[in-house]
């Protein structure tokens, strides 16, 4: 009688722990990781071999429907993030274009790819690659919007430095003419000397802009100049 009892209890455990891998551990499940962000390998290589780099597509994500058990399925899933990696590869880019990008997923630890069925969305990463040029002679020329006291006279503008050097996407300093400087006053009657913003603008006096411009003089980042109205 005691082995059957321990025979019975020891066929119902199993029974049990059997139904709990088949219902819970290895029932599947379906669920959408949303905005999961793509990270660019080579970024930096891509850079510093043939002075390239990405200038749209930086912030893409992506949205992944996965299909797995319910198990792996909370490793996945950390509520408002994902416990997933993107990568997308651009070190072997040689040349400016725009490219659509394969990508690759990273699992957390204790996950397998092979037990994990994905829907990609979308399936490849469009970015724009662009090779970045400096320009070391960018005239900077000023402007006095304003006028002066009676029996007053202004003389041109001098502004310090006279020249700036920009670096960015060559498509966007090839546009570039000179740097522009506005002062405005009002009855003006002495010379005057401020920290005035410029604006990069091309042969047509329309502004040149874009995030990825860097702007210096003597090494150092600049966003004003000295204008000088005498």
């Amino acid at each position: 009688r005691s082995k059957l009892k321990s025979f019975l209890f020891a066929l119902t455990a199993s029974v049990c722990l059997w139904v709990y891998v088949v219902t819970v551990v290895n029932q599947v499940g379906t669920d959408t990781l949303y905005n999961v962000p793509v990270t660019f390998v080579g970024a930096d290589q891509i850079r510093a071999d043939s002075n390239l780099a990405i200038t749209d597509g930086l912030e893409s994500t992506v949205n992944l429907k996965v299909t797995c058990s319910r198990a792996t399925l909370t490793k996945l899933s950390g509520g408002a993030t994902s416990n997933v990696t993107v990568l997308a590869d651009v070190s072997r880019i040689k040349k400016a274009g725009e490219y659509n990008l394969d990508y690759s997923i990273s699992y957390p630890n204790g996950v397998s790819s092979s037990g994990v069925t994905v829907a990609r969305n979308p399936k490849t990463i469009p970015v724009t690659v662009e090779r970045f040029t400096t320009r070391t002679d960018v005239p900077v020329k000023g402007v006095f919007n304003g006028s002066v006291a009676e029996g007053c006279y202004e003389s041109p503008m001098e502004c310090t430095p006279r020249e700036l050097t920009v670096e960015g996407p060559e498509s966007v300093v090839s546009r570039i003419s000179y740097a522009q400087v506005v002062m405005e006053e009002t009855g003006l009657s002495e010379t005057l000397t401020q920290m005035v913003p410029f604006t990069l603008v091309d042969e047509n006096g329309g502004a040149v802009e874009s995030e990825y411009l860097t702007v210096t003089s003597g090494g150092v980042v600049l966003g004003t100049v000295e204008a000088r109205q005498p």
